[in-house]
């Protein structure tokens, strides 16, 4: 009975053990599962294209893309503040640097919104660079 008990402990540790190390999802995956953004030869770093870029050279094409952000909490006052400075225009277009908690709510290509949630401790800049939205977890 002894043995095993011993037995029983050990795999329980073991499993504790291999749930700790298993990660979970950044932001940016968790975002790129819902819009298709693809992961780029930089780390942490995932885009997609609003624009097709054959249709694009030869009959011309536009593109739309909405990006805000909302509270995963609380609706304070203070929380409302710091939003208010979370999406800025930048050199190449607009720019939100995200710092969990806080809900992203980005629209691009067939005007579906996205919703995706950054915890408290996660942050990513989530940007649109010529035609396309790149997310890079920081």
């Amino acid at each position: 009975m002894r043995i095993l008990f011993t037995a029983a402990a050990l795999i329980g540790i073991a499993a504790t053990a291999h749930a700790q190390t298993v990660s979970q999802p950044s932001f940016c995956e968790r975002l790129a599962a819902q819009t298709g953004m693809k992961p780029t030869n930089k780390p942490k770093m995932w885009e997609i294209r609003t624009m097709n870029g054959l249709k694009a050279a030869l009959i011309g094409d536009s593109t739309s893309v909405m990006m805000g952000v909302g509270s995963a909490g609380p609706a304070t006052a203070e929380e409302y503040e710091r939003l208010s400075k979370t999406c800025k225009p930048a050199k190449k277009g607009p720019q939100c640097d995200l710092v969990g908690p806080v809900e992203l709510q980005l629209t691009i290509k067939n005007g579906e919104q996205v919703r995706q949630v950054a915890e408290a401790g996660e942050a990513a800049q989530v940007a649109m660079i010529g035609s396309r939205v790149r997310c890079t977890d920081l």
